[in-house]
């Protein structure tokens, strides 16, 4: 299911798909008429800002999320899947990680890229510098959900028992979160203003020294979250579940059911 928010109201897209079974994981753009929707059997879709179409990924594996630049593109997704898409074509990559499996990426640009989640130690953070993938000293065993960060010495990655890690720009390690509960997803606005979300309702805020929770008005798992300010932020669950902050945290109604697990707007 796709849905989009017009300012007033979520209304469901024609995604094309049929499957009611075919979930879709996550969603990124580079623009209004550039966006990329992933999610099971090795599904890709694209939108052109009229209608949305399949991609051909060469893989049958679920994919579970996606990021990019101006000029290219990633997705992870399970059994160390890595798809690359450097402007002209696609091309599967090697992580080195088998029997892993990724769950969310990020970067802050082509040549400086995060992604996270479960190898046989649990725990796995691979970077990429642009040539290959090098796994990372994560410190835990958490299976890592998802993964945000405002400077290539700022990032975070949430995950399973409650876990937040914070990179420096040299190695990574535990913050405190107060909470075991799963947690999925994670975005800010600024290094003192960064939301996490996740099992029963949670939504986790960060001021830039201490994670606090929220109150967010619902019990349902908060499987996404992304804004376009720090006073401007949605986050997407279960039950149909969209929630926007502007403040505090409020329900938008939206048209169909369904549970939502990613978001991006332009």
């Amino acid at each position: 299911m796709i849905s989009r928010y017009d300012g007033r109201l979520w209304t469901p897209m024609a995604s094309g798909i049929t499957d009611v079974t075919l979930n879709l994981h996550d969603v990124w753009g580079r623009s209004a008429t550039e966006v990329y929707a992933v999610g099971d059997r090795g599904t890709m879709l694209r939108y052109d800002g009229a209608s949305w179409a399949p991609v051909a990924t060469g893989t049958s594996i679920a994919l579970e999320g996606v990021w990019g630049t101006d000029t290219t593109l990633f997705v992870v997704g399970l059994g160390d899947t890595m798809l690359h898409h450097d402007g002209t074509a696609w091309r599967r990559i090697a992580t080195g990680t088998a029997g892993a499996g990724l769950w969310s990426v990020w970067g802050t640009s082509a040549s400086d890229v995060f992604a996270v989640g479960s190898g046989t130690g649990g725990g796995l953070i691979l970077h990429w510098d642009g040539a290959t993938w090098s796994p990372m000293a994560s410190g835990t065993t958490a299976t890592l959900h998802g993964v945000w960060g405002t400077s290539p010495s700022d990032v975070y990655a949430v995950g399973t028992g409650g876990t937040i890690l914070r990179y420096d720009g040299g190695s990574w390690s535990p913050m405190v979160s107060g909470t075991t509960a799963e947690l999925w997803r994670i975005w800010g606005s600024s290094a003192t203003n960064v939301f996490a979300t996740g099992a029963g309702g949670l939504i986790l805020h960060y001021d830039g020294t201490d994670w606090t929770p929220m109150a967010s008005g619902t019990t349902m798992n908060l499987a996404g979250v992304w804004g376009t300010s720090g006073i401007d932020v949605f986050a997407v669950g279960s039950g149909g579940t969209i929630l926007h902050y502007n403040g505090s945290w409020r329900p938008i109604p939206h048209v169909g059911g369904g549970s939502f697990l990613g978001l991006w707007g332009p």
